[in-house]
């Protein structure tokens, strides 16, 4: 579990320092304050710096069809991840981990000599991202913006280094296409795993009448299909977008067991009045998988009923706060979010 996260240069975070992270984490803060960014940070940490790490906000800003060039790459993705659009510092991402100890992921930008530039590949520049184990460099990546030439040093996180912790981040729109054969396949593992037990609970939690899920290939291709008691299954894509989320949650805390489930803008697609219950089973099930848990929300009704629902001192609220070029994380403990609660004080 990650204990204490550092961030120097990343975005907007000239230096954050977020402490101490519990089980389960809920990040507030105004608008551009950074909560996406956080957990961008969290994810890249979590990939060592490959290449689907560092790409990862292709995939959180909708930004797939405008990063298809090697230029858009360097201008739209890399450049914006430093501070202060300033390539020529270096970012950090570290963390304290429950198990590994301190772990780090640094990152620059290094100009490519005339020897190692390929004919018709844009740009002088690559990424290069660096993974530590406290003072120890035990893994290095270079990546070239249009993605062909991605080359990795001998023992680099991407082949032979392990990574202390996996990570899935979920974006605030409703992105899992329940017609696809991949929600139904990771259904499948579960159920291998004996675990599919889990998804249903949690979609039971939220419509008492679900009596059991399936895989099915009826449609021509696998899908996952709910039994509702009426005389034939049907099938989540007609089921609307709450009970979408639940199941994306569901699958995605599965799929990284033992690792952290990062969710932007938690409370989207659901209805203020099941927000304990979907609290109550996102604690449930972060419990039965040692998944630590960061979402983001600007819903007071959320903080709200995650405090009613997560007892003891497995919950944190980390709120971002800035000032002109400087940012802050102030952490709230237990007291402080039951006093919160109580007095209706403004920590969105």
């Amino acid at each position: 579990m990650l204990e204490r996260i550092k961030i120097k240069n990343f975005r907007r975070f000239r230096e954050l320092d977020v402490s101490p992270a519990t089980r389960i984490n809920v990040i507030t803060g105004s608008n551009n304050a950074g909560k996406t960014s956080l957990l961008e940070a969290i994810f890249l940490l979590s990939s060592g710096g490959n290449f689907s790490g560092v790409n990862i906000g292709r995939y959180l800003q909708g930004l797939i069809e405008d990063t298809r060039s090697p230029a858009a790459v360097q201008r739209i993705l890399w450049k914006p991840m430093f501070s202060a659009l300033d390539t020529g510092a270096s970012i950090e991402i570290a963390a304290d981990h429950a198990e590994a100890g301190a772990i780090s992921v640094k990152m620059y930008m290094e100009e490519r000599d005339a020897g190692q530039r390929k004919k018709g590949v844009f740009g002088k520049q690559y990424l290069v991202c660096t993974f530590w184990r406290g003072n120890e460099q035990v893994g290095k990546s270079s990546h070239l913006p249009d993605g062909t030439d991605v080359q990795f040093t001998p023992g680099s996180m991407a082949r032979d280094t392990e990574i202390p912790f996996s990570a899935k981040i979920l974006p605030p729109y409703l992105d899992m296409d329940t017609t696809s054969s991949e929600p139904a396949r990771l259904l499948g593992v579960l159920r291998q795993r004996k675990q599919g037990d889990l998804v249903l609970g949690a979609l039971q939690a939220i419509e008492p009448r679900f009596q059991s899920i399936e895989e099915n290939s009826s449609s021509g291709s696998p899908m996952i299909w709910g039994d509702l008691g009426l005389p034939e299954l049907v099938p989540f894509s007609v089921m609307g977008g709450g009970m979408v989320r639940i199941v994306r949650f569901a699958l995605a805390m599965a799929t990284v067991e033992g690792g952290v489930l990062l969710v932007d803008e938690i409370e989207n697609g659901i209805h203020h009045s099941v927000l304990a219950d979907v609290w109550r089973v996102i604690d449930d099930m972060s419990r039965k998988l040692g998944t630590q848990v960061f979402a983001t929300t600007h819903s007071y009704e959320c903080l709200q009923a995650a405090a009613s629902a997560i007892e003891g001192d497995d919950l944190a609220i980390h709120r971002l706060e800035t000032d002109e070029d400087a940012s802050r994380c102030v952490t709230l403990d237990r007291s402080q979010i039951d006093s919160v609660v109580e007095y209706r004080m403004e920590v969105r």
